[in-house]
């Protein structure tokens, strides 16, 4: 096993790319916020094309890079002869970034940023709660079916091969191979070989110590499937756990931060609508982050094999086609190339902006396929909190006690998640999937 497969699921590199997730987005945050500070600024729209544009850019460029394909041919002869994933899939996905980017602006600004963050906190158990619907629950219905198939399978082999020891003629041996359906349940038929006693030579096969045997294979075996089920649900619980604990940390931090900014005064009096429209786009936001995070694991990665080089590429160009036509639909292309004309500052800060976005997902598809979408929410949860954090770092706030109790919930509940993740992927649990697959050619 190369050095590289035995660090894949391990805490080391869970917390290495995760810290490279944190800094690059935090960095990204940093410098996004200080375009909103160019005088005149509001095109957002402008923002959102531009920087699809350059990280669609950056990601062309290792794409290339890590092609295997020969290099006689042109570059994007290779990366289409190369391409796993169908492009509506693509589509979809980015059709959903670029809906769930211009939602969360949308929510900022008809909301505080506060509680634009509040809501965003909780994308860790609509992640959570999407993944489980869309992949963990099929996969256990599946694994219930073959269980029952299997089941059904071997007590037919079981009365099938009973009937025909009872027609066969009697043989004088030393001992008698009996199917003992002990692993029914997981999908497993075991031939044991039971030595019978002197005075069974040459006489009847006693039937009743076969029925004996097979009978206490198969409670013992539902003993023990009874405790993998039980351990299984015992780490389900552990995960929802932790996802309220960060949540509900988070949501104290925030509020924390937000009661530090009430002394500017800066409240306004408009009515409901406003914080009813901020709401819904904050939530069909999150719906949109969980089916990215569910697209790019499922149907990318876990279905087609794909590189990440390949899915950031796909994604981020059609986020560019999208953003395109939304800027020009809206009417406001010309104020926008006039306004960058103006600001030669807004270039700069946009390359600096869409490398460090780049790298922050390059990093963040590393966690989506070597662990799973949950981890990746998790991780992205958490740098929001240390988004917060680098504004106390370079605007100096108080840190109060609720401050302290959010940070507290945070780590513990991320603590709590990794113990869960590492207990389902322990060598036994990966053994017993193993199993059912290699077996399931038993039960055709």
């Amino acid at each position: 096993m190369s050095e590289t497969q035995r660090q894949r699921g391990s805490t080391n590199r869970l917390l290495v790319l995760s810290i490279c997730v944190l800094l690059f987005h935090v960095l990204t945050s940093l410098v996004q916020e200080a375009v909103f500070y160019i005088p005149g600024f509001h095109h957002t729209l402008l923002l959102t094309f531009s920087q699809a544009l350059c990280v669609s850019f950056f990601a062309f460029v290792q794409l290339c890079r890590s092609l295997s394909v020969p290099s006689s041919s042109s570059p994007w002869r290779r990366i289409v002869d190369s391409r796993r994933v169908p492009l509506f899939t693509y589509f979809a996905i980015s059709l959903m970034n670029t809906t769930s980017v211009y939602l969360t602006n949308e929510a900022s600004r008809l909301l505080s940023f506060s509680t634009q963050v509040v809501f965003k906190s909780s994308k860790l158990l609509i992640v959570w709660l999407v993944r489980y619907i869309a992949i963990e629950l099929p996969a256990r219905l599946g694994m219930a079916r073959k269980a029952l198939k299997c089941a059904e399978h071997g007590a037919k082999t079981y009365r099938r091969s009973s009937h025909t020891e009872a027609l066969s003629p009697e043989k004088q041996c030393g001992h008698v191979s009996v199917k003992v359906l002990d692993s029914m349940v997981e999908g497993r038929v075991s031939t044991k070989e039971i030595p019978l006693g002197s005075a069974d030579i040459g006489g009847h096969i006693n039937n009743c110590d076969i029925a004996v045997n097979f009978s206490a294979g198969n409670n013992s075996n539902e003993t023990s499937v009874n405790g993998i089920v039980a351990m299984e649900n015992t780490q389900i619980v552990k995960e929802v756990l932790s996802c309220i604990i960060v949540v509900v940390g988070l949501l104290i931090f925030t509020y924390a931060t937000k009661e530090t900014h009430k002394k500017k005064g800066s409240l306004k009096e408009e009515g409901w609508w406003p914080v009813i429209s901020g709401v819904t786009g904050i939530l069909l936001a999150l719906l949109c982050d969980a089916l990215i995070y569910l697209g790019e694991e499922k149907y990318c990665f876990m279905k087609h094999n794909a590189s990440h080089e390949e899915v950031q590429f796909y994604i981020f160009l059609f986020s560019v086609i999208n953003g395109f036509f939304s800027l020009a639909l809206s009417g406001g292309f010309a104020d926008a190339v006039e306004f960058v004309s103006m600001h030669h500052v807004f270039i700069t800060l946009l390359l600096g902006c869409s490398f460090f976005s780049y790298s922050g997902t390059f990093f963040l598809l590393r966690i989506v396929s070597e662990y799973n979408s949950s981890t990746a929410a998790m991780v992205t949860s958490v740098r929001k909190m240390m988004t917060v954090l680098c504004s106390y770092i370079v605007y100096p706030k108080p840190f109060g006690f609720l401050h302290f109790v959010g940070v507290t919930f945070v780590m513990g509940g991320i603590w709590q998640y990794e113990e869960a993740r590492r207990m389902r992927n322990t060598p036994a649990e990966r053994n017993k999937a193993d199993t059912v697959d290699k077996e399931d050619e038993v039960c055709v």
